[in-house]
């Protein structure tokens, strides 16, 4: 009906329309696919289409990029775990470690630090009121 319709009704050209060869296409993979009513085979659909597959739509030149820049990711973040290992810096505590060490007061100055505040470490105490 489509082919019908645009030839006789719409007059187009169809011959010069890429769509209406898809419409042909997909018309002529339906009736293949049904020559046998009971058993539908749709194992030549994709020949008929003239679609390929999904890896069809990425490009190879694509393809080695990627797998070219993961790989060397990979290698450098094995590198920096490697001299991190060699270096011997632990990583940095988290959680309840953290707050304890704070509280214990094995860092200087028994975890204050020399802060932003005004007055130069005088805090407010150093202030006139106001």
């Amino acid at each position: 009906d489509c082919l019908y319709y645009a030839g006789c009704i719409d007059q187009v050209n169809i011959p010069g329309l890429f769509s209406m060869e898809v419409v042909v296409r997909r018309v002529e993979a339906i009736v293949e696919a049904y020559s046998n009513p009971s058993r539908p085979n749709w194992e030549n659909s994709k020949i008929y289409s003239g679609q390929g597959t999904p890896e069809d739509l990425v490009a190879p030149q694509f393809k080695t990029y990627v797998t070219r820049r993961n790989k060397d990711e990979l290698e450098l973040m094995n590198a920096r775990t490697r001299v991190r290992e060699l270096r011997g810096s632990p990583l940095v505590p988290r959680g309840e470690d953290a707050a304890d060490g704070a509280a214990d007061g094995a860092l200087p100055d028994g975890g204050r630090g020399r802060g932003r505040g005004r007055g130069r470490g005088r805090g407010r105490q150093g202030q006139a009121d106001g």
